[in-house]
């Protein structure tokens, strides 16, 4: 994500309660550090919300300053603003279309000593608001050979929308953070919430 000209990572801090991040994700080196490094990370133990899935959330600053301009001109991003579209505008029963990297789908790689983990994309319903405060529902229809969503909390949810010359446009309604493939559906943390937590961040910094 960028917001207020930084580059920031989001993902669900479940994924991370027993790991040293420090040590594994931002000190670690490594090929990818190289070219996307991290400089710190913050989550919220105490954020103030009333409901607990919304402390699921772990944002890592890109340290931009060890980067060249044509690997921040590469990196991936949306951009978000302050007034950017809350999930609760969004029209019901809208598309919207998850993209993570399931485990499941990891092979490891002998050439390169790594364990590659490829993407999926999912399509889902936007099923309106929950009665937790900052959480919405969505249904997925179809999950394709994937039979496990481990792995994908932490995924972007992004609201797909039809222009009038028929272009279609996405934006973000928020980041997953449970899901079923029995239940066929899962549960995001809103968009606007996630932007109050990056707010946080950079006032902090």
């Amino acid at each position: 994500m960028c917001y207020d000209g930084k580059l920031f990572v989001l993902s669900a801090f479940h994924c991370f309660e027993k790991v040293d991040v420090r040590a594994t994700r931002i000190d670690c080196g490594g090929r990818e550090n190289e070219h996307f490094p991290l400089k710190c990370w913050s989550y919220f133990e105490n954020p103030g919300f009333i409901d607990s899935d919304l402390r699921d959330m772990a944002i890592f600053e890109v340290d931009m300053g060890r980067m060249t301009d044509a690997e921040i001109c590469r990196a991936p991003r949306l951009d978000l603003a302050d007034n950017f579209v809350a999930a609760s505008q969004l029209p019901k029963r809208c598309d919207l279309i998850l993209e993570g990297f399931p485990y499941e789908l990891a092979e490891f790689s002998p050439e390169f000593h790594v364990t590659i983990r490829p993407s999926c994309k999912l399509l889902g319903i936007y099923e309106g608001p929950t009665e937790r405060l900052g959480i919405s529902k969505l249904s997925i229809p179809e999950f394709g050979n994937l039979g496990d969503l481990n792995g994908m909390s932490g995924s972007p949810v992004l609201a797909v929308r039809q222009s009038l010359d028929h272009e279609l446009k996405y934006c973000l309604a928020g980041m997953l953070i449970q899901g079923s493939v029995a239940g066929k559906c899962g549960y995001f943390i809103q968009a606007d919430v996630l932007i109050k937590a990056l707010k946080r961040c950079v006032q902090n910094c």
